[in-house]
């Protein structure tokens, strides 16, 4: 299935690219994970992360941490040690977690990884995008408490009431 039509979901997202795109996200799952190594997983990354870019016109290209991209015999590890860099190439800024934000333009953008949020870098980034125009959260799940659990399981205690604070 994968071999045959992402492919052509790709060339399809191509087409609907204009001349005022400035960038493009994914998010998650970017791949299925499970690769035996962190070598391999980070070869995996590398490849899609190139051909997204090349088929997408060679814009931005930001993607979020989704579950699977983590799966595996120390694929969070690769995954930690790989993304970061290549973020900051797409980005041209130094990214150096899996939680990070940057401006285009008057907006400002949030990328939270829900694998692992970090309550203090998500309220500090909170902060310095308080003067965006709009500000929009990219993530692959849910990083604020829903049916009274947070996004790793646990109940909601003081982290998960002051992510439940904070949507005000």
């Amino acid at each position: 299935m994968w071999r045959e039509r992402c492919p052509l979901l790709l060339k399809r997202a191509a087409q609907l690219i204009g001349s005022d795109t400035k960038m493009v996200f994914q998010l998650g799952d970017l791949i299925q994970g499970d690769c035996g190594n962190p070598e391999v997983h980070k070869k995996m990354l590398e490849d899609v992360m190139n051909r997204f870019k090349s088929e997408l016109h060679g814009l931005p290209f930001v993607t979020v941490t989704g579950n699977h991209d983590i799966r595996g015999t120390n694929a969070k590890e690769a995954y930690h040690a790989y993304m970061p860099e290549r973020m900051s190439e797409e980005l041209g800024k130094s990214i150096t977690h899996t939680n990070f934000f940057f401006t285009i333009g008057d907006d400002a953008y949030i990328v939270l990884d829900f694998n692992d949020p970090d309550d203090t870098l998500i309220d500090q980034m909170l902060k310095e995008c308080e003067g965006a125009r709009h500000t929009f959260v990219l993530t692959h799940g849910p990083v604020l408490p829903y049916d009274g659990e947070v996004a790793d399981g646990s109940s909601t205690g003081e982290i998960g009431l002051k992510r439940l604070l904070r949507v005000d």
